[in-house]
């Protein structure tokens, strides 16, 4: 059986609807696309997580929920460790194109970008990472980082305009522990 072919916007630590990069980009394709947010084990066993910061999140997902409702955007908070997620979507659909912002967190989360980038590549799904806030991952040195920023931060805010689109169901295998999710 052929897979449904799908793209995925992954939301890091950026959960707006307006100004974001990844959804407009989104929207330029044909291919249809889900909206995922995953909470990592990993996140919140680590020592600058509190549960402040999931229940904003939490907030936040539903509001964004409720404005992709009428244009029938799925968007779904997964529990799991990236990688995971990853290698069972891409047992149930097709994915082309992953696109998302470019984190600048911890030490964790770079190791993890490290390790999806290269399941990515191997999958034959390209990752399509925006920049974010003026932050400019993996450079060398400082030469130049404020002449790219300025540049950065002269650009046009993005107006991110939706469809309808035909709704994309997929099981979710990806919930959170009922103790977290009462604590929401």
């Amino acid at each position: 059986m052929e897979k449904q072919r799908i793209n995925v916007v992954w939301l890091k630590r950026d959960l707006r609807t307006q100004d974001h990069s990844p959804l407009a980009e989104a929207e330029k394709h044909q291919t249809p696309y889900v909206v995922i947010l995953i909470i990592e084990p990993s996140w919140i066993r680590r020592g600058d997580f509190s549960l402040r910061h999931l229940q904003f999140t939490s907030q936040s997902m539903d509001a964004i929920s409720e404005k992709f409702k009428s244009n029938s955007i799925n968007i779904k908070t997964l529990f799991g460790e990236a990688p995971t997620v990853f290698q069972q979507l891409s047992k149930i659909f097709q994915i082309e194109y992953v696109m998302s912002y470019q984190e600048s967190g911890t030490y964790g989360s770079w190791k993890r970008d490290k390790v999806i980038e290269k399941f990515f590549k191997e999958s034959g799904i390209q990752w399509l990472q925006f920049q974010c806030n003026g932050v400019i991952r993996g450079i060398k040195n400082r030469k130049g980082w404020d002449g790219l920023w300025y540049k950065h931060a002269r650009d046009a805010c993005v107006k991110n305009v939706f469809r309808k689109r035909p709704y994309i169901s997929f099981p979710n295998w990806f919930l959170m522990p009922k103790k977290l999710q009462d604590s929401l």
